[in-house]
């Protein structure tokens, strides 16, 4: 548990999907002053697109916003698809 960690970190490395973990290696980059990277495999919100329903479109509404964020605070990011990177450059990068 990160509130309860004594040891000291210089990297935070997290992997998305789902954006939950990414979220909390936030907390733990903020708690350590540490670097944070971020191993994208999969655009979470973007699969969501897929499911149908009003739950599945209010989590993707509400997930955009916390993706960007994410990604506006890694110190590095790591992705898996070229395709990728259009899409955060466009949609989630400053």
């Amino acid at each position: 548990m990160i509130i309860r960690e004594t040891e000291t970190y210089d990297i935070v490395f997290v992997t998305s999907p789902p954006l939950s973990i990414p979220f909390i290696g936030l907390l733990a980059k903020r708690k350590f002053k540490a670097n944070f990277v971020v191993d994208i495999r999969d655009l979470w919100p973007e699969t969501l697109r897929a499911v149908k329903g009003i739950f599945p479109k209010l989590l993707r509404y509400l997930s955009y916003p916390i993706e960007k964020h994410i990604y506006h605070r890694a110190d590095k990011l790591i992705i898996n698809s070229e395709g990728f990177t259009e899409y955060i450059q466009k949609n989630c990068w400053r």
